[in-house]
């Protein structure tokens, strides 16, 4: 299923490409989306339909209205308050030092650094 989830991640990030956007997502997020997407009657669908929901939605309103709109990166990490994925979703022009800093340090364990 890592694997599985690895390849929808890596399809997101070429269908995001051309908008000079990035989808980081953090291992305790792959986790949850692991969880909260697994079964075993259905195959992948529900993890797609799990990344569909809680990441791609998301995004599309701020890739056509917000942040996203000249490109960016997103961030996706857990929410321990909520126990749910949140979002963080930084322009291009993102001033915000230590949302960069974050994004530099999940883009390092993304890479397995």
């Amino acid at each position: 299923m890592v694997q599985i989830l690895d390849k929808f991640l890596d399809q997101l990030n070429l269908l995001c490409k051309p908008k000079n956007i990035t989808v980081v997502v953090d291992p305790e997020a792959k986790e949850w989306l692991l969880e909260h997407g697994f079964d075993a009657h259905m195959g992948a669908r529900p993890l797609n339909r799990c990344i569909d929901i809680n990441i791609k939605q998301p995004m599309s309103k701020e890739i056509l209205f917000g942040k996203l709109t000249g490109g960016g990166r997103v961030l996706v990490s857990m929410d321990h308050d909520t126990k749910k994925l949140k979002l963080d979703m930084l322009s291009i022009t993102s001033s915000n030092s230590h949302l960069n800093v974050l994004q530099d340090a999940l883009l390092d364990m993304e890479m397995g650094s």
